[in-house]
């Protein structure tokens, strides 16, 4: 069944996410006991992603007879990988039964991809991200608007290129001997 929105939930993908990992991915939820609180399974579930469906199995002799395991299908992977990290085995019931949440191999796969690209953007450090380039003319011209703060910002402007040609023929003179 379809499952309505959850306030404050947002279907964003990140970035960083590759693109086989933005198809929604179907997980195994075992071991339930059958006194397992379902709206809590349901919140921590949706807490790890978007859930777009959830269906706790029943017996096909037995409707009304819930089985001890259902599937969830996450929007992304996203959601998937983090309920192997944070749901999978968490005890639920009177007996604190651990749950068990499961996918397949080509879901494997498919995380431990988004799991090395989001280690790969998160190492990426300041070094790595571009850098923005800062022209003086842009300086200026978003400079003061008062034409003594222009004048002030052109003299700046001036002073700091008459301080590099000047250091400049101060090496070429140490060079040549002269000073």
């Amino acid at each position: 069944p379809q499952l309505p929105a959850v306030p404050g939930q947002s279907a964003e993908t990140p970035e960083w996410l590759p693109p086989s990992a933005t198809i929604p991915m179907t997980m195994f939820i075992g071991k339930l006991p059958s006194d397992f609180d379902e709206k809590l399974l349901l919140a921590l579930l949706r807490a790890c992603g978007p859930i777009s469906s959830w269906e706790q199995k029943s017996s096909v002799i037995d409707p009304t007879k819930k089985l001890d395991f259902g599937y969830c299908r996450f929007v992304n992977a996203l959601g998937a990988m983090r309920a192997l990290k944070f749901v999978h085995g968490k005890p639920m019931g009177k007996n604190q039964t651990p749950i068990v949440c499961t996918i397949g191999a080509r879901e494997k796969a498919v995380v431990e991809e988004a799991k090395e690209a989001r280690h790969a953007f998160a190492n990426m450090g300041p070094a790595m991200m571009p850098q923005p380039v800062i022209k003086k003319e842009a300086i200026i011209s978003k400079g003061p608007t008062t034409a003594a703060g222009t004048a002030a910002a052109e003299a700046a402007a001036e002073a700091e290129a008459g301080a590099a040609e000047g250091a400049e023929k101060k090496e070429g003179a140490a060079e040549t001997g002269e000073g």
